[in-house]
């Protein structure tokens, strides 16, 4: 075989510089470096790693994960696998919130990790997480967890924010004597003694159980916040061993005597939410509060209030006040909700100076012009006032939040030089032009649900939208929601959509856009509408609906137990007692038995109950709106 000249040279070339590296550098054997290459399972996730690693289209190594050292920025992606992230043993930070994620075991060994978020999920087993010992940070909210056995090893752990759970045993915390904070609001706990030795606790929220005695607690002095609100709780003593506290919140408990609350010359942030309370001369004194929360009791006189010179924050809704003057004297007040009352004069309002926040729903106020001259406000709720004529509010410029619920509103050009609104609220106003709002660059919210609109093409140009409801409508046509990079979140349900939309929506949700459409029940209580998650979301079967059941009975304020054992769920509201079991059409009410038409059931973790009978039975009046599908509750 004959070769080139040219090929006779390169050979030697090539012969030439091996031997002066050998010369140099003595023999050496040359090994390909082996490349190891990670699938990431979801998409989304997949997508989401490359961004942070600044990678395209080549191929994820094991060297390119074992770089990484947090994930974030991943809200709402509808991510449901962490395949391919057990490659990432270096990872210190996970946050991977309000996403789809079912299974933790690929973060099983990743014991570098510090910080973890996956709070609105789909977790029910944490076992994963029981050799993470370096864990310091754990946001697990939202989610279906009962088993915390898991967590007793994490003795590192600091933060621990677990409600909205369906957790019942507490236990496994017992040794967690680092912590400094916890949440566990929203689940079905009754005994709390396991926290009793956690004494650099400062943070504790311990809402929305089922706990009858804190008593154990006492040795909790290093407390600032304590939240114990909507539990059975009858004597809240042992505070006075938490003379730090500067946050309390204990609403909707059985509690006859506050005077202990009378030592805490720390506190600035107290929650009396509904306890009948009459009379404030009891807070006269409590020069050092700030935030006040007096909604839901029978308060006519709010002069003691005006000692309170430094109150900013001041809640009184749902109570039987008339006169306002009171008001002129605490000029510190920033945020004022006012919703819920019998005033018809707003006039000292204007005083105000410093006020940004604002609710004034469901008030008979002859004139609300006056509104006009707060240009101060950036918050304003206005639901169910009737009103038809709102040109005043053209002066608040600074407005960022505006809610305009259930008046009659019709068009929105009087609001068309508010360019600062980040959410709009015109929700079942007979509003039919949208048109007014097209400049508003700004605007992230929008709900104009239950209206009469059918042309959203004012929508084009609003590039910042993130969520839209436009739910109960008479839209055809939703390409105006095209090139709306921010927009994950739509509500489009019972309009008559043409053929266009619906390959618009099914082009969305491949991209993880969450869409809710096609025909849908909805469920207004005293005229709220009310906002469900995917595995709340009411139930209709054999004629009957079903409600979660915390929904329900806290819109109808109704203490609520549930015994696991028994499968039994228990409603308790003035004289009557409704019990219901699981799976059976048989209750209870005060103790006569009721054949029901359908019986509760539990899907998805959720706990579901028939909501005419509960409603009912608990003095609501029920209606059904077939042209919107929508259950009406509205409570005596």
């Amino acid at each position: 075989m004959k070769f080139s000249k040219k090929y006779m040279w390169f050979v030697a070339v090539v012969l030439l510089l091996l031997s002066i590296g050998q010369f140099i550098g003595g023999t050496r054997t040359v090994h390909a470096e082996s490349v190891t290459v990670v699938t990431i399972e979801d998409p989304a996730l997949d997508a989401l790693i490359r961004k942070q690693l600044k990678l395209s289209d080549a191929p994820i190594t094991e060297k390119d994960m074992l770089s990484l050292q947090s994930i974030s920025g991943a809200s709402w992606l509808g991510i449901k696998s962490l395949q391919g992230l057990e490659y990432a043993e270096n990872l210190t930070s996970i946050r991977l919130g309000e996403n789809k994620i079912s299974d933790l075991t690929p973060i099983t060994n990743l014991t570098h990790l510090v910080s973890l978020d996956f709070n609105h999920n789909e977790l029910t087993d944490i076992s994963a997480l029981s050799r993470l010992i370096n864990l310091k940070d754990l946001n697990l909210y939202v989610n279906k967890i009962r088993n915390l056995e898991p967590l007793r090893g994490l003795t590192k752990l600091e933060v621990l924010t677990l409600y909205g759970n369906e957790i019942y045993d507490i236990s496994p915390l017992y040794g967690l004597v680092n912590m400094t904070s916890l949440q566990v609001s929203f689940n079905h706990i009754k005994d709390v003694s396991s926290l009793s030795g956690l004494i650099n606790l400062t943070s504790l929220y311990i809402g929305s159980n089922e706990i009858e005695d804190i008593s154990m607690l006492n040795k909790l002095t290093k407390l600032t916040s304590l939240s114990i609100s909507r539990n059975h709780i009858s004597d809240i003593q042992v505070i006075q061993n938490m003379p730090g506290l500067t946050i309390l919140s204990f609403d909707d408990n059985p509690v006859k005597d506050f005077s202990v609350i009378q030592n805490l010359k720390k506190l600035y942030w107290l929650n009396l939410s509904n306890f009948g309370i009459e009379d404030l001369t009891f807070l006269q004194d409590m020069h050092s509060l700030t935030r006040l929360d007096l909604s839901k009791n029978h308060i006519r006189d709010i002069r003691p209030l005006t000692k309170l010179i430094s109150l900013e924050h001041l809640n009184v809704m749902n109570n039987q006040i008339t006169e306002l003057n009171p008001l002129l004297l605490m000029t510190n007040l920033s945020d004022l909700q006012l919703s819920y009352n019998p005033i018809t004069d707003i006039t000292p309002l204007v005083q105000l100076h410093k006020l940004s926040t604002l609710f004034l729903d469901r008030v008979p106020v002859q004139d609300f012009s006056r509104l006009g001259q707060l240009t101060s406000l950036t918050f304003l709720t206005l639901g169910y006032n009737d009103l038809s004529d709102i040109s005043y509010l053209s002066n608040l410029e600074r407005l960022n939040y505006i809610s305009l619920d259930g008046n009659d509103i019709q068009n929105l050009t009087p609001l068309k030089d508010l360019r600062r609104l980040v959410s709009l609220s015109v929700s079942n106003s007979n509003v039919t032009d949208i048109s007014g709002i097209k400049g508003f660059s700004t605007l992230a919210d929008l709900d104009v649900s239950f209206n009469q609109i059918k042309d959203i093409s004012a929508l084009t140009q609003l590039v910042n939208l993130t969520k839209v409801y436009l739910a109960n409508n008479q839209i055809t046509n939703i390409e105006a929601l095209n090139d709306h990079p921010k927009l994950w979140e739509i509500h489009i349900g019972n309009n008559p959509l043409d053929d266009r939309s619906l390959e618009f929506i099914e082009n969305a949700k491949k991209r993880g856009v969450v869409i809710s459409h096609g025909n849908e029940l909805t469920v207004k209580i005293n005229n709220d509408i009310q906002i469900f998650s995917n595995d709340e979301k009411p139930l209709r079967e054999e004629g009957s609906v079903l409600l979660p059941m915390r929904r329900i009975f806290n819109a109808l304020s109704a203490s609520v137990t549930w015994d696991e054992q028994k499968r039994t769920v228990k409603a308790t509201k003035g004289d009557k007692e409704v019990l219901l079991t699981i799976d059976s059409k048989e209750a209870f009410v005060n103790g006569s038995v009721i054949q029901l038409e359908m019986a509760p059931k539990i899907q998805n973790g959720t706990t579901f109950v028939p909501v005419r009978f509960v409603s009912e039975t608990l003095g609501a009046k029920v209606e059904w709106d077939e042209k919107n599908q929508t259950v009406v509750i509205v409570s005596k």
